[in-house]
């Protein structure tokens, strides 16, 4: 089982969704990811942020950082 994937495979996957040809089974299949999870949520980040959303995030450094981001993801969605 993968642990991390390179932000071209996530880029890739998230496209092959987006094209519509294939649902998350397929492309999760397609890609041999265990789990179609990882693809909902690099989707959900790249339909939010745009290419840069499925990149490798670094942890928060506190708490005031997360609440101000979900706000924003908040008030986008």
């Amino acid at each position: 089982m993968r642990n991390s994937y390179s932000y071209k495979f996530k880029l890739k996957a998230v496209i092959d969704y987006l094209e519509g040809l294939f649902g998350y089974i397929s492309v999760a299949g397609k890609n041999e990811m265990p789990s179609v999870s990882p693809l909902k949520r690099w989707v959900n980040a790249y339909k939010t942020v745009g290419p840069n959303g499925v990149r490798k995030q670094l942890p928060m450094r506190n708490s005031v950082e997360k609440h101000i981001l979900n706000t924003i993801k908040g008030l986008s969605g």
